[in-house]
């Protein structure tokens, strides 16, 4: 049995209904082309399961839709545009209406008997901002990025029409009503990865009530930017290594580097492509630190260690030359160890300089191009090859256009024959301009 907090304990589905409906929901999951061999079959189970559906499973209780409430508590921004996959009679529709007051619903269920049953239960005052229309979930009729969320309770995945349809920074909930044991099953294990395959940055997997959700959101990151895909795609698959890798160039090349760049850093700060959170026991407990990650495999180690260490920080999916923050949001920003690696570096330091206060500063750690002709003649005999494995760049040198991206240089120290380039600079305020 399992208890609800929405009325009478409800009993598991039999262990053939969940060995069967999670077998489908894999096999979908995995290969989204076996979909056409499945859809008569499934479409005709629910018409005939339709007329009884509410009674057997009471769906309107509160339990049922625990987990789909609870994602919802995760979502930053309140939709204003709404997809239910997958609505059956209509339960889930109707709890993002009353939730959501300002949004328009759109609820799809690949059964017509189904629709007929959710539009005889939608209550009048929200008549007018519920749509219900039978569909496939699986081939949606909608225009790209038009919803700000998708939703599904109980049903298998379609990643791809899923993220096709999700805004920029629109979100996608996964919920399972009964959690491992809901017929319609997919592991989050598979749903990570799906998701990371169709742009989806995974957000939260969790329990509630007996059931569990998976939260993802689509990126902010530009699909055709082939060259800031292949970035993200080869720090997602070494993320589970890169501690371990960088360690020995770390300690040979930048020393107390890490510890200097956070030193310097004051109020609201930023930290660009924060990797796998380093930086993050160097800061003073005082600072208020947002980070952002292109790849969410590194991200999620940086999660870790942020509870490990009892360190409070935003941190989130986003790319470092395209910042969703507004203008003049943070007093510090910080760059360690990243410039070298972003496809467009100058483009990240003009967003710094965007994203800065009047006043504010930039914190900079990096490996550059060499002043000693024989170092930088082997950086460029080198750099192609870590360029193909490793997409970093030897001999770049963000010098050559802070002030042209209005920063002010303050300091500059170099060290390792040159190679390491630790600095400061500091975007000017109205005042400086009248200065003699």
């Amino acid at each position: 049995m399992v208890m609800t907090d929405g009325g009478p304990a409800r009993d598991r589905p039999a262990l053939r209904l969940r060995v069967f409906g999670q077998a489908l929901s894999q096999a979908i999951a995995r290969a989204p082309a076996l979909w056409p061999l499945l859809r008569g079959p499934t479409e005709r189970f629910w018409e005939r399961s339709a007329g009884s559906w509410d009674d057997r499973i009471r769906p309107d209780r509160g339990g049922h839709l625990v987990p789909l409430s609870a994602a919802c508590d995760r979502i930053e921004a309140e939709p204003r545009s709404i997809l239910e996959l997958g609505t059956g009679t209509g339960a889930g529709a109707i709890m993002l209406a009353r939730r959501y007051p300002e949004a328009r619903v759109r609820a799809i269920d690949l059964s017509a008997a189904m629709i007929e049953a959710a539009r005889k239960k939608i209550p009048d005052d929200l008549a007018e901002r519920i749509e219900l229309e039978v569909g496939d979930a699986a081939s949606l009729p909608y225009r790209s990025e038009t919803f700000d969320l998708v939703a599904q309770l109980n049903l298998p995945v379609y990643l791809e029409q899923a993220a096709r349809v999700l805004r920029p920074g629109g979100y996608l909930i996964v919920g399972s009503s009964l959690g491992s044991s809901t017929p319609y099953y997919t592991p989050d294990s598979v749903l990570r990865k799906r998701c990371l395959k169709h742009g989806l940055d995974p957000v939260a997997a969790a329990t509630a009530n007996g059931g569990s959700y998976f939260l993802a959101r689509r990126g902010y990151i530009p699909q055709a930017d082939a060259a800031t895909g292949r970035v993200r795609h080869f720090y997602d698959r070494t993320a589970s290594k890169y501690d371990r890798q960088i360690e020995l160039f770390e300690r040979m090349l930048f020393g107390d580097g890490r510890e200097w760049v956070c030193s310097q850093a004051v109020g609201d700060v930023l930290e660009i492509a924060i990797g796998t959170g380093r930086n993050l026991r160097y800061y003073r407990d005082e600072v208020r630190v947002t980070g952002i990650e292109l790849s969410p495999e590194m991200l999620e180690l940086a999660r870790r260690k942020a509870a490990a260490i009892g360190r409070e920080a935003d941190l989130r999916v986003g790319d470092a030359q395209a910042l969703e923050f507004p203008d003049e949001s943070f007093d510090t920003v910080i760059c360690t160890l990243s410039l070298c690696t972003i496809p467009c570096d100058r483009a990240a330091v003009r967003e710094v300089g965007r994203v800065l206060r009047p006043g504010g500063r930039l914190v900079l750690l990096e490996h550059v191009r060499s002043p000693v002709r024989a170092v930088r003649v082997g950086q460029r005999l080198l750099e192609p090859l870590f360029l193909r494995f490793e997409h970093d760049h030897l001999t770049r040198d963000p010098l050559d256009y802070l002030e042209a991206e209005g920063l002010e240089i303050e300091t500059v120290s170099r060290l390792k024959w040159g190679m390491v380039e630790r600095a400061v600079a500091r975007k000017p305020t109205a005042t400086d301009a009248h200065m003699p």
